[in-house]
């Protein structure tokens, strides 16, 4: 039950990097439900850019035969399905076989747009909440959100 109901959302990947597991909390987080989501690839919910990024190093690493840590938490402004802007906090683990052969990848993501918006601005990052807007968009809908969808 936990990884169905925990809260955070978790995602889970083939090496393919196809969705196979979205539970509850990726639903309430993306806005998508696991009938949406299973079966298409991750960059649907994660920019491709940063998922691609990530994927990569682990699956290189794993080749390498590295058991180094997996991924620091990494934060991206992601588009809800609603067209809302949220920043994600999210980080990627490998999964092994028995041969210890990279088979597939969990993501664990949680919104931490709150703790940003309430962010004060400073010398070196006037606005962080307007950055975050100004940089949201995902996967095959690289649209930026317009002024009406961002009460702007």
């Amino acid at each position: 039950m936990l990884v169905h109901d925990g809260p955070d959302a978790i995602i889970y990947t083939d090496i393919g990097g196809l969705i196979r597991f979205w539970n509850s909390s990726a639903e309430r987080l993306f806005g998508y439900s696991a009938r949406e989501a299973i079966g298409r690839p991750l960059d649907f919910v994660i920019p491709e850019s940063i998922g691609e990024r990530c994927w990569k190093a682990e699956v290189e690493a794993s080749h390498a035969n590295s058991r180094c840590p997996n991924s620091e938490p990494v934060s991206v402004p992601v588009q809800r399905k609603d067209s809302r802007c949220i920043l994600i906090e999210f980080a990627m683990y490998r999964d092994f076989d028995c041969d210890g052969t990279v088979v597939g990848l969990a993501v664990i993501a949680r919104d931490v747009t709150k703790r940003i918006r309430d962010q004060p601005a400073s010398p070196q990052v006037k606005a962080p909440w307007l950055i975050v807007q100004n940089n949201c968009a995902v996967g095959d809908r690289k649209e930026r959100p317009t002024e009406a969808s961002t009460g702007g």
